[in-house]
Order: C-alpha cells, then sequence, then structure tokens
C-alpha cells in the first residue's frame, strides 16, 4: 500500500497543512492602516464560491497602496484558495514594507513550501521561529517543510518542539507522530497519535494511522476500534478495511478478514496488499483455487510483486508443475535477491527437475542469506507500508 511520501511532496500537501492549521497572519509589529472591509470580505466569499477571476481582481485592487497588514491578509487569502503566485506576490510586497516582522517571514515561509522552494522557505520558518520562538506555529511549520523534503530526521526536533509550546494542539501531535513513523520510532508515534485522537476524535487520518502502527506492535485489538472510527468518518477508503481485514487475519478471525479484505478490493480492486492478504488468508483456509485467483489477479496489476510470485511457485510446486513453479520463483529471486524463502523453495524445484547444479546454487544462496527458517521471507505477508496521508 503506498505511502510515505517522498522527498518532493505535491504543493497541495503543505497546502492540506495550511489549511488545517490556518494560515499566519500579519505581523503584529506592522501599524495597521484602514481594514480594506467589504472588497476584500468579498473577495474571499468569491473565492469559498470558486468565482476566481472576479475575485483576483477584487483582491488585486484592494492591494493598491494597502500596507502590510493588508497585503498580508490579501497573500493569505490567495493561498487558502491555491492562486499560490499571486500569494507570493503580495506577500512580497508586505515584506519589503515591513521587513523585520516575522508573521510575514511565516507566511511567505508556507507559500514557498507550497512552491518547494525548499531552502527559501527554510530560510524564511527559520527567522520565524528565531525571532518568535514561543509560536508553536512556526515549528510545526518547518517541521512539516522538512518531512516534504524528504529530511525526516531533522523533521522530528521542530515537531518536537511544536508540541511542547501547544500540547493540545491535535494537528501537531498528529504530525510529530508521522514523524516519528518516518524515523521508525513506533511507540512513540503510537503515544502523539493516541493523543491526537483524544483530542480530536473525528480526525479519520489519525484514527487510520494509529491503528496502522498498533497492528505494527502486535496490538491488534487495541487497534480494531480506531480502524473501525476511520471506517465510520472515511467509507470509501479502502486502506481502512484493508487493516480491519489484516487486524483481524493476524487475531485469527479469517471471517473478519475476508470480510474486510473484500471490502477494500471493492473499492479498489488493484489494491496490491489486499490482493496479498486475501490470498494469504484463502491459503490458510487451505482454499487454494481461490488464493491462486488472487495471486494471480495481483501479477496481472502488479507483474513485479515478490509474494505472490513466491506464493504461486510454492503452489505450483505442491502440484508437481516443476516447469511453472521454476518460472515463478526464479522471477521472485530476480526481483529480491534477498528473499530467503524463495531460494530455498527454487533450490527444491531445482532438484525435483533434476537440475543439480542449480539447485546447489540456490540452496547455497539460501544458507548465505542466514540461517533462519526457511519459510521467512517471501514466503511470508509482505510488513505493512505506511498509510497515505491526509494532512
Amino acid at each position: 500500500m503506498a505511502m510515505r511520501s517522498g522527498a518532493a511532496a505535491r504543493p497541495s500537501a503543505l497546502l492540506g497543512a495550511v489549511l488545517l492549521m490556518g494560515a499566519a497572519r500579519a505581523a503584529a509589529e506592522t501599524p495597521r492602516a484602514e481594514d480594506p472591509g467589504a472588497p476584500l470580505a468579498r473577495a474571499e466569499q468569491l473565492l469559498r464560491a470558486g468565482q476566481t477571476a472576479e475575485a483576483r481582481a477584487l483582491l488585486d485592487s484592494a492591494a493598491q497602496g494597502a500596507d502590510a497588514q493588508t497585503l498580508a491578509r490579501i497573500a493569505d487569502a490567495c493561498l487558502r484558495a491555491g492562486l499560490v503566485e499571486d500569494a507570493e506576490r503580495h506577500a512580497l510586497r508586505a515584506v519589503r514594507l515591513a521587513p523585520g516582522a516575522p508573521r510575514l517571514s511565516l507566511l511567505l515561509g508556507q507559500i514557498y513550501s507550497v512552491e518547494r522552494k525548499w531552502p527559501a522557505a527554510v530560510e524564511r520558518l527559520g527567522e520565524a521561529v528565531r525571532t518568535e520562538p514561543a509560536n508553536p506555529q512556526g515549528h510545526y511549520l518547518l517541521g512539516v517543510t522538512y518531512s516534504l523534503m524528504g529530511e525526516k530526521e531533522q523533521a522530528v526536533a521542530p515537531l518536537e518542539r511544536a508540541a511542547r509550546l501547544l500540547p493540545e494542539g491535535a494537528a501537531f501531535r498528529y504530525s510529530l507522530g508521522l514523524a516519528y513513523l518516518d524515523v521508525q520510532r513506533e511507540a512513540d508515534a503510537a503515544r502523539e497519535l493516541e493523543a491526537a485522537v483524544a483530542r480530536e476524535p473525528r480526525h479519520a487520518s489519525a484514527q487510520l494511522n494509529l491503528g496502522w502502527v498498533l497492528i505494527g506492535l502486535g496490538r491488534n485489538r487495541e487497534a480494531t476500534p480506531h480502524l473501525e472510527a476511520a471506517a465510520r468518518l472515511d467509507p470509501r477508503n479502502p486502506a481502512v478495511f484493508f487493516l480491519l481485514g489484516e487486524s483481524a487475519r493476524r487475531q485469527g478471525d479469517a471471517s473478519g478478514a475476508l470480510a474486510g479484505l473484500q471490502k477494500a478490493l471493492e473499492l479498489d480492486p488493484t489494491m496490491p496488499d489486499a490482493l496479498f492478504a486475501l490470498g494469504t488468508t484463502y491459503y490458510l483456509r487451505q482454499e487454494k483455487d481461490k488464493a491462486a485467483e488472487c495471486y494471480d489477479r495481483l501479477l496481472a496489476a502488479h507483474p513485479r510483486h515478490v509474494g505472490a510470485h513466491y506464493q504461486l511457485g510454492k503452489m505450483l510446486l505442491a502440484q508437481n508443475r516443476t516447469d511453472e513453479a521454476i518460472e515463478h520463483l526464479r522471477t521472485a529471486v530476480e526481483i529480491d535477491p534477498a528473499a530467503k524463502g524463495a531460494h530455498y523453495q527454487l533450490a527444491r524445484a531445482y532438484r525435483m527437475a533434476g537440475r543439480t547444479a542449480d539447485a546447489a546454487r540456490e540452496a547455497a544462496a539460501f544458507r548465505n542469506l542466514g540461517q533462519e527458517a526457511a519459510e521467512q521471507g517471501a514466503g511470508r505477508p509482505e510488513p505493512l507500508q505506511p498509510l497515505p496521508r491526509k494532512p
């Protein structure tokens, strides 16, 4: 299942964070001019209604001769509407009028992050946190920016500071939990995600990611109520039902596993984790034909799925269909040379086919990968992958 975002996340990812937190307002240090009033309010209404052209004209009119405070409000409105270039233009004018205002640095840092101008974003957000170290939003946005850049280790410290400054902030605790997941601190991630859902029970992604990390920690029963909450909040998300099925499967509840996995595949018929887990569930129930059908469907959509090649190879070998088994098992080890179980089964297949030299080579490869049980590796369901994030 896809998912941890890579080094260059889409601009909409940080824009979601902006919407979640509320965009920065203008600097308190700058003098206030007369409020632009009706034109700006009308433009914001038009933006919410999707009437972008008319709204932009009103905003540009309101910006004529405006002070830094008003320009920052206009930039903020543009940013929240996704008019990022307009937001940058107005914010830069505001900064020229009030160059030392920390919250203008915060606003411009957000804009640069949405535009993926990473060095400029870090510079501006760094200025903001240095001049306003008690403002949790600056630390939060700096941490989110590092995360979107792929600098996972660097993201943790500013997000920790944000959470310390405002421990009741559900968004801060949620983002810190995801940052801990990025650096394999699963127990810390569970703690922060639990804090997030305690403060905001309707945060579907927090419930979903908490369920995922609890499964990874072996706390399957604790995961179930969070996943059920996520299903109520986000009933069209196949990842929710995959995890409900996976949690049930790990608890030995085959019927619950089938129900969750089948629902996931109704929503996403080619979801690789759900197809593989459903095939494994059928395999363990001795429903080998249904298992093979799942693996075949999986390979039709994802032809380089190591686990599906391994499982089909093992099943074909059990039916003495040696040549077909060798084809799948050889593909598995070509894709993943560290798949120990596939090397072991391929050695067996070569021996059955009378190819002793090939069998000896694969047996040596298996031994070189370690002395763990033969079924370790591709023969087991693949580890759960991080989930899609919804800011």
